[in-house]
């Protein structure tokens, strides 16, 4: 499983079959995408909350228009 922030959107991997992570599967997996999502939210919630802002999707999404 992949957050990508830039996306806004979870992705999904076979790793055995895609090392490359070239095809998403998560559509193709819902409840598994919901239980990963869960077991995020409880690991998450005992970080710490980030002390500065990253502007790496901001830029991402800038860099695509552009080209």
């Amino acid at each position: 499983m992949y957050k990508s922030a830039y996306k806004n959107k979870t992705l999904l991997f076979d790793l055995d079959m895609d090392p490359l992570e070239r095809y998403d599967i998560a559509n193709e997996h819902p409840k598994l995408i919901a239980e990963l999502e869960q077991a995020y939210k409880t690991w998450d919630s005992k970080n710490l909350e980030p002390g500065w802002f990253d502007p790496h999707a901001e830029n991402v999404l800038k860099e695509e228009k552009r080209l």
